[in-house]
């Protein structure tokens, strides 16, 4: 069955947002030594679509050393590889692409596009810790949303 949908009647001023219009903020994150099963768990119990791994042991504040990201697209392809034996830091992509709050949102569509990402990590502009996510998904809601 197929069900019509109108687009909006203006373009949304995509070209004015910032990513912090857009982004979820907060992040999910892991030990590096954590099963994809453990992985997959946050996500679904989160309702995420990435969770962030950090390493704890080496650093010397609290904030942990941020290691990368894994996304529900990494867990797919890790689930043919042999779920069972990969761990968080073994999928991790890395280096993972960062924006921060105030950068133009049309830059970080580009970002993702050039380097086929899904999420990109929202790190803080003076700290430069993760303090949000920003996906394709968080995209599509702000293109489908009428201005």
């Amino acid at each position: 069955m197929f069900t019509e949908v109108h687009a909006p009647t203006r373009p949304h001023p995509f070209e004015t947002l910032k990513v912090g219009d857009a982004m979820h903020a907060g992040v999910v994150s892991c030990p590096p030594e954590t099963s994809l099963h453990a992985v997959a768990a946050l996500m679904s119990m989160h309702g995420m679509h990435s969770v962030f791994v950090f390493d704890y042991e080496h650093e010397r504040d609290d904030s942990g050393a941020f290691l990368g990201i894994v996304s529900d697209l990494d867990l797919v392809a890790a689930a043919w590889a042999g779920l069972e034996t990969r761990t968080a830091a073994e999928s991790a992509v890395t280096p993972i692409l960062t924006v921060t709050t105030e950068d133009a949102l049309e830059h970080a569509a580009e970002l993702m596009v050039e380097h086929s990402m899904t999420h990109l990590c929202v790190v803080d502009t003076r700290t430069r810790r993760p303090v949000g996510v920003l996906s394709t998904i968080d995209i599509a809601r702000v293109v489908a949303t009428p201005a």
